[in-house]
């Protein structure tokens, strides 16, 4: 059965139409949706390593499969510092502010302006707000340099990046400074340096 030219151009402004409203709806979910690298990674040191044998314990918030998570890792040091999840759990939104409790055993987030307590557990508790800390005794201060890709510390070259990466933050996890976790826009990194 041969088309006629009317049904020839019914059926071409159906099938422009219906690309049209596909390539909008593509467009309006980009739009929705947020980029990844808007939700910046936040981390706090609950434990430190004292030595070898014992492994460093983090509070990781990440923003990964179109999911808000925050996670409690155990750092492997015998395995090739993986991260060995102890406990997650999914949020509902991404906290503005990461901080310790006094206590060392829990962790505070500022998620739309509410300040929460989470234990190492994960488990929200009602506590004072004047048990958070107002800063991690593991974090530290630090100058990168990006001619040569470094961070320093007391300006002294100290850890070697690859040149697309940018540092945010810079925790110890080992006592001996021999251990550390570089968070950057776009994850979070282990750095092993030799102190001896």
């Amino acid at each position: 059965m041969k088309e006629s030219s009317k049904e020839k151009r019914v059926r071409l402004i159906l099938i422009g139409f219906f690309m049209f409203i596909t390539v909008c709806a593509f467009l309006y979910r980009a739009n929705l949706t947020p980029l990844d690298e808007e939700f910046l990674p936040q981390v706090v040191v609950l434990q430190q390593s004292e030595s070898v044998d014992e492994n460093p314990i983090v509070a990781l918030y990440e923003y990964k499969n179109d999911q808000h998570v925050l996670a409690i890792y155990e750092i492997e040091q015998s395995n090739r510092y993986q991260f060995k999840t102890i406990q997650a759990i999914e949020l509902q939104a991404a906290p503005e502010q990461m901080k310790p409790d006094l206590s060392g055993k829990g962790i505070w987030l500022n998620v739309k302006g509410d300040w929460q307590f989470y234990t190492q557990n994960l488990i929200t508790k009602t506590r004072d707000i004047a048990q958070m800390s107002s800063k991690s005794p593991f974090e530290v201060s630090f100058h990168y340099n990006d001619k040569n890709s470094t961070i320093q510390i007391d300006s002294q070259p100290f850890i070697s990046m690859d040149e697309e990466e940018s540092p945010t933050e810079l925790h110890m996890l080992a006592k001996d400074q021999s251990l550390w976790l570089i968070t950057m826009e776009k994850g979070v990194k282990i750095a092993v340096v030799d102190t001896k």
